[in-house]
């Protein structure tokens, strides 16, 4: 009887001994479970990106960079423009006119500087005007405004992958025989304006 009751005690024991320890790893894994999941809950994820300003034209005239007023009073070229925020566009005349020079290059018009007859005679103003459809913009000046250069804000618009079209008209036919010359300058920039991110 002892014996019997003994073994049934010690099965018992050893019964009861697993559910407490069952009952501890499960209460443990509740908690690991409860902590992981709060810890889990919320996630961060950092996304960064930096485009840099880029602004660039290419002028494409007909017969590479020059303009050849031999036979014609005006000329024009096709401006490619490729920028990533609204832009402003500087325009230079190196001489203010298409000027007579020497074989040598150097300008005739600055040896006769008080002769305005001679002036008139070895060099020809002309008018620009620039026009970029894709942003509405259209801008007309002479040459001579353009001798110390100007800035034209083009607006909030972005000219992303846009053409435009540049073109020079002189005031007067050329008629007294020559070499004339002068030099555009034309350079993009982005504009400090509104516009962009």
């Amino acid at each position: 009887m002892n014996s019997k009751q003994y073994n049934v005690i010690l099965l018992f024991t050893a019964i009861t001994g697993r559910r407490v320890l069952y009952l501890v790893y499960l209460t443990s894994a509740l908690l690991m479970s409860t902590f992981l999941s709060a810890s889990e809950r919320e996630l961060e994820i950092q996304l960064n990106a930096k485009i840099s300003e880029r602004c660039e034209i290419v002028v494409i005239p007909l017969n590479g960079h020059k303009m050849d007023f031999s036979y014609s009073s005006e000329n024009s070229a096709t401006l490619k423009i490729n920028c990533n925020r609204p832009m402003a566009l500087s325009v230079r005349s190196e001489h203010g006119a298409l000027v007579a020079i020497d074989h040598q290059g150097n300008r005739i018009s600055d040896l006769m500087i008080d002769s305005d007859v001679s002036l008139q005679k070895h060099y020809r103003t002309y008018t620009t005007e620039i026009s970029i459809a894709d942003i509405g913009f259209q801008a007309r000046t002479s040459s001579r405004e353009l001798r110390n250069g100007i800035v034209f804000n083009t607006g909030p618009k972005i000219p992303f992958a846009s053409r435009g079209m540049l073109k020079v008209q002189l005031d007067a036919p050329l008629v007294f025989s020559g070499t004339y010359q002068d030099i555009l300058h034309l350079e993009v920039s982005p504009s400090s304006g509104t516009g962009g991110i």
